[in-house]
C-alpha cells in the first residue's frame, strides 16, 4: 500500500522538487529526498521498503 500511496502523490513530489530546482535548491536534504522518491517510482528495480529507508534518511 505504501507504493501506491507514493504513486499517487508523484505529481506533487516533481512539482515540488522543479520548484526548488527552480529557486536554486536542488542540493537541499528535502530535493535529495524527493529526487530518490521519484526515482524509485519510475522504475521497478528498488522495493518500496528500501524507499522508505532511504526517505528516512
Amino acid at each position: 500500500m505504501n507504493g501506491e500511496i507514493i504513486t499517487i502523490y508523484l505529481p506533487i513530489f516533481e512539482e515540488k522538487l522543479a520548484k526548488l530546482e527552480a529557486r536554486g535548491q536542488g542540493n537541499t536534504d528535502e530535493a535529495a529526498r524527493l529526487r530518490r522518491v521519484t526515482r524509485w517510482t519510475n522504475s521497478d528495480q528498488s522495493t518500496a521498503a528500501e524507499t522508505e529507508a532511504q526517505a528516512a534518511a
